[in-house]
């Protein structure tokens, strides 16, 4: 009932002339879902989607981004889940961006950020780091409505806000301080799972509202 009532907000947001983040609002990564756009141009990285062993045990995948040799570390959404052309994060109300990880297989170094912005120009990376537990799912969040929370990354032109309105990078990178423009090299193997952008509280009650209008709508017609 949950997954209908989703994907029926969706189609809703979908029919609106914004420009919306992606054809929907987060990513589980289930069994036929893939890699859904996640990459990368580093090089020693490899992405697959085991089919199981997700956030929700056996029948759920996940994201399993993996290097065998120490280089710089990341994974890149490429649309059309979180980025796109014209894509506005500000205009749909996301304030928050929830994501769980675990630190798969061996111990690893990880220290992973969420960048995000416009590519090339104006990228900005989240400056508090996340430390997956050793094979064990923990949620992690970043805030979107506090700027001093971001530190720019790539870019000297245009601000945080035009980032937001304009999303067309979307990358989880294993970084140390200082932030800059490349993340910083390691090796090992990162679980990502059910990430999910964010409405604010009066975006999510519309939605919850139009939802439920069409829904007795249905039920008078029926």
């Amino acid at each position: 009932m949950q997954s209908r009532l989703f994907g029926l907000t969706c189609l809703i947001l979908a029919s609106t002339a914004i420009a919306l983040p992606p054809p929907q609002f987060g990513e589980n990564f289930d069994q036929s879902a893939g890699t859904a756009g996640f990459s990368g141009g580093f090089g020693t990285i490899t992405y697959e989607n085991p089919g199981t062993g997700g956030v929700d045990g056996v029948d759920d995948g996940f994201l399993l981004v993996t290097s065998f040799v120490s280089g710089n570390f990341g994974a890149a959404d490429n649309g059309p889940t979180f980025t796109g052309s014209d894509v506005d994060y500000i205009e749909n109300g996301i304030t928050e961006i929830t994501f769980w990880m675990n630190d798969v297989g061996e111990a690893d170094n990880f220290e992973i950020h969420l960048s995000i912005g416009a590519r090339p120009g104006n990228m900005w990376t989240y400056t508090e780091g996340f430390f997956p537990t050793n094979g064990e799912w923990n949620q992690f969040s970043v805030d979107l409505t506090d700027e001093s929370l971001w530190t720019r990354t790539h870019g000297v032109t245009g601000t945080f806000e035009d980032a937001l309105r304009n999303v067309t990078g979307f990358v989880f990178r294993h970084d140390n301080a200082p932030y800059t423009l490349l993340p910083d090299p390691t090796l090992g193997d990162l679980g990502i799972d059910n990430i999910a952008l964010v409405p604010e509280p009066a975006t999510l009650s519309l939605m919850i509202v139009t939802v439920g209008m069409i829904s007795r709508r249905r039920a008078t017609r029926s």
